[in-house]
């Protein structure tokens, strides 16, 4: 069944997969980043190596495309709560 979603549904669709995808990445990440250190250098220098392949510039890509876009949500969401985005002319 196809549904028609506004543009405020698919900001709020948005906002909670892209919240989703960055706490799999930060976890994934402290989780591979303190693995490598535990077990020396010569597994944190092949982790990093791992880092600097084509698919993890996409990962980062769409991390930075996902932290822009929460975060410029979150601050709207914040603005209209507080009122900032009310007509002063209808009160």
């Amino acid at each position: 069944m196809l549904r028609i979603y506004s543009a405020k549904n698919w900001k709020f669709l948005f906002h909670r997969v892209s919240g989703l995808i960055l706490l799999i990445y930060f976890l994934l990440h402290v989780l591979s980043i303190s693995t490598a250190l535990l077990f020396g250098p010569e597994v944190f220098d092949s982790v990093m190596k791992a880092f600097q392949s084509n698919v993890f510039h996409l990962v980062e890509a769409i991390v930075v495309i996902c932290v822009l876009g929460h975060g410029l949500n979150g601050l709207h969401i914040i603005a209209s709560e507080r009122g900032w985005f009310r007509n002063e002319q209808g009160s």
